[in-house]
């Protein structure tokens, strides 16, 4: 197991979400042989989810992995489950929040990977209020769960177009 997977089962088990991780060690188990010391020590616990969390955390302390790669795992995951109707607009963006809150909740890991994902919800409720272009944020959004575009959030905000004075100058005089 890469230290990438184990991060990202991480943070799928700590959101509730297992089928994935039962998937992967069940075809561990029935394929490794001998047993890698990770897949023999999840073995062990995977009744219990906390236990398996813990044991994924303590393996990925071991090494140091590409934090970037995760991101990517979980946005691929987030784009699939919603292209399958797994989960609304809400709940998409309501577990990005989440997933990047469990990612920010490990002190020893930079939060710069998961940036894009943590205001997402709080923009989403905007966008319900009318505040900000919910045209806008969704865009912003399917280019990130797609392609990976950073979100710029600043981009999203309703500006009023600015007037034009035509036929004056700076001081009110009439231009020729």
């Amino acid at each position: 197991m890469k230290r990438e997977e184990a991060y990202y089962f991480k943070i799928l088990l700590s959101n509730g979400f297992s089928d994935e991780f039962e998937e992967w060690l069940d075809s561990h188990l029935k394929t490794e042989n001998p047993l890698s010391d990770i897949v023999l020590k999840l073995s062990f616990c995977a009744s219990d989810t906390n236990k398996v969390i813990s044991c994924l955390h303590n393996y990925c302390l071991e090494e140091t992995f590409d934090v970037g790669i995760v991101r990517d795992m979980i946005r691929i995951f987030l784009k699939r489950s919603y292209v399958e109707k797994r989960f609304s607009k809400e709940e998409l963006y309501a577990l990005m929040h989440s997933f990047a809150i469990t990612y920010e909740s490990s002190p020893e890991m930079n939060l710069e990977p998961f940036s894009d994902m943590l205001y997402v919800y709080d923009y989403y409720l905007l966008a319900e209020e009318g505040i900000i272009s919910m045209d806008k944020l969704d865009q912003a959004v399917y280019a990130f769960l797609g392609f990976g575009e950073r979100i710029n959030y600043d981009l999203l905000w309703n500006t009023p177009k600015k007037k034009t004075w035509i036929g004056a100058g700076a001081f009110g005089r009439k231009r020729k």
